[in-house]
């Protein structure tokens, strides 16, 4: 809004800080193991995405990602729609364009959890039947090969 200080990162400006605070959060939560209700991960991955200059807030939703089990990702993946949204930041240029590194390895963290989850079959069948999915995580293979 007007009035808000600019901050200046690598990438350019954001409006406002992301702060230790939401990091650390973010941190405990992954080092305990804590379940993730479905409204923060409304938060979670809408800060993933508005923030492609928080590499390390990217590396702490990664850890969180890969740590939950199955039906943890319900949240993420079918309330929030990651997939999709993840996939139009990849396809985006410009200030809505996703950090490209983080969203590889978020991607490869998901498919890991799919393929070899004993409980991960929902996530099979819906990442299966997704057009978002299939498309992102087809070119994100291009990009790495």
């Amino acid at each position: 809004g007007e009035g808000q200080e600019e901050f200046k990162h690598t990438d350019g400006y954001s409006r406002v800080a992301f702060g230790c605070d939401r990091l650390w959060l973010l941190k405990v939560a992954s080092l305990c193991s804590l379940p993730v209700p479905d409204e923060a991960w409304g938060a979670l991955s809408r800060w993933f995405l508005d923030r492609p200059e928080a590499d390390m807030f990217h590396a702490a939703f990664y850890d969180l990602v890969r740590q939950n089990v199955g039906e943890g990702l319900k949240g993420l993946l079918k309330v929030h729609k990651f997939c999709t949204r993840l996939h139009e930041a990849w396809s985006a240029e410009g200030p809505r364009a996703c950090n490209r590194g983080s969203a590889m390895r978020v991607c490869e963290a998901i498919r890991l959890k799919a393929e070899g989850e004993r409980n991960g079959e929902w996530m099979r069948q819906f990442l299966g039947s997704h057009d978002g999915w299939k498309k992102l995580s087809r070119e994100v293979r291009e990009a790495t090969f």
